[in-house]
């Protein structure tokens, strides 16, 4: 796992996976809670230990690093102002020296590039 180079921002780092694993819970498919004839059905929930979670987690940052890894460099760099050090597109566009319009539009291709990268084999969704 790549070092947390803040540990100043561990809280809202942590606070990130847990916003993400709620809203995965959320969008999950639910069976309706009664049947066609009214009866009621259980409604499990299934058990993920944490050990299964910091495994998912761990291979979905190796995949991060490795897509970040083949991303080129001046992707990198914006995505790495935008997020490592918390700039503004407009910071980024006065320290990189081209309009915010095309930090944003570079931006939206590496997140995309970078969405393609981390989706599991076989998943065309």
């Amino acid at each position: 796992m790549h070092a947390l180079n803040r540990p100043e921002q561990l809280a809202s780092w942590l606070f990130g996976i847990a916003r993400n694993r709620c809203g995965k819970w959320q969008r999950r498919a639910r069976p309706l809670p009664f049947s066609a004839l009214g009866s009621e059905v259980d409604v499990a929930v299934p058990f993920v230990s944490d050990a299964e979670e910091m495994e998912e987690q761990q291979q979905l940052l190796g995949r991060l690093e490795s897509g970040l890894a083949r991303l080129d460099p001046e992707s990198r760099r914006l995505l790495e102002m935008k997020h490592r050090q918390g700039r503004t597109c407009e910071q980024i566009a006065g320290e990189v020296g081209r309009p915010v319009g095309t930090v944003k539009s570079l931006l939206s291709r590496a997140y995309k590039t970078l969405r393609e990268r981390l989706q599991p084999e076989g998943n065309d969704a």
